[in-house]
């Protein structure tokens, strides 16, 4: 499994401010807003810090972030900070955050992906029409050549060619 290291290094920053924030002794007015935006960046970013297969990654950024991330977090809180209490609809923000963010992300590696698989068949498409023009303009090129530098094949009444003057049969006695 494969990292995207810069957009790991933007998740751990966030990680740790969304972390201060969590257990710093504030009073923030919209919490609910604060808990929903922090989980739709979060899981934004988890989504893309990883290079996996878009199934495999829907599903392990919907166990780490949506099940597992979105409700620890309001227990962590509620049991490490003394200042915080445990909510319920906390809980619910960070699920509706961090679903919006994956069904977003999910909509964008789809999109992304075809427009990848769309310019590859593109571009195969393009060479298969060159080699086309190129086989059409070569056979045009031995359609044109002079009918004198071939021998014309003449048909009698039998199923063989007719010989050219000249030419003793095999099947004439000598």
């Amino acid at each position: 499994m494969r990292f995207r290291l810069h957009v790991a290094l933007a998740l751990c920053i966030a990680a740790g401010g969304f972390l201060y924030l969590g257990f710093a002794d504030l009073k923030l007015p919209h919490d609910k807003a604060i808990h929903f935006g922090a989980f739709l960046l979060m899981t934004t970013l988890f989504y893309w810090t990883l290079d996996l297969p878009r199934q495999r990654l829907i599903t392990t950024t919907f166990l780490v972030c949506t099940l597992f991330g979105s409700t620890a977090s309001e227990f962590a809180q509620s049991y490490l900070a003394k200042n915080r209490q445990f909510d319920p609809n906390d809980i619910a923000a960070n699920i509706s955050g961090s679903l919006i963010a994956l069904g977003l992300c999910a909509f964008y590696h789809r999109r992304l992906l075809e427009r990848r698989r769309l310019a590859r068949y593109q571009r195969i498409r393009s060479n298969l029409s060159e080699l086309e023009a190129q086989v059409e303009s070569t056979e045009f090129e031995l359609n044109s050549v002079s009918s004198e530098e071939h021998l014309p094949i003449q048909r009698s009444g039998t199923s063989t060619p007719a010989l050219p003057p000249g030419v003793p049969s095999l099947d004439t006695p000598k």
